[in-house]
């Protein structure tokens, strides 16, 4: 899958994606995109891909629509367009910064539902909480069987001895 996070460029991000999706998707056209879209000019992509025409606000809601972008790529792609077409440095600049802090937004959410090892390994296993709840509220003496016993369905010492 193609993000438009890693893009500077929204032409060059419009023209792989649309390789991308042309390869899962071998029957998509520049006439289906402009289809999907509502655009009566068929080519209107090519147009844009190849400097032809620029996207206006109005039109690049509905390339970000039907590409299927979710809100914060919604929001980097209308900045990314912009910073492209800005004519000047201060212009290009507050873009820029536009950019950089969707681009930032979106990592730290990313980062937010990643698991680490340990915590992975942890929700792996049903009976590592009962465990831990068990060695919490009892008095633990490394009696790897009665922790066994006392989970429900039991399972083996081994596995109550490895979840310790």
């Amino acid at each position: 899958m193609i993000s438009v996070f890693d893009y500077t460029d929204y032409r060059k991000y419009l023209t792989d994606w649309l390789a991308w999706k042309k390869k899962t998707q071998p029957s998509f056209s520049y006439t289906t995109f402009a289809q999907k879209a509502g655009f009566r000019d068929k080519g209107f992509l090519h147009n844009v891909i190849h400097g032809k025409r620029d996207l206006t606000k109005e039109s690049l809601v509905k390339v970000s629509r039907v590409i299927g972008h979710v809100t914060a790529e919604s929001e980097y792609f209308e900045n990314l367009v912009f910073f492209n077409k800005a004519n000047d440095f201060k212009t290009r600049n507050y873009f820029f910064e536009k950019l950089n802090n969707v681009k930032s937004v979106e990592s730290t959410a990313v980062r937010a539902l990643e698991i680490r090892k340990d915590q992975y390994e942890f929700y792996s296993k049903w009976y590592h909480s009962a465990i831990r709840s068990l060695i919490d509220m009892y008095p633990f003496k490394d009696d790897y069987s009665w922790l066994a016993k006392n989970v429900y369905p039991p399972i083996t010492p081994r596995e109550a001895k490895k979840s310790v």
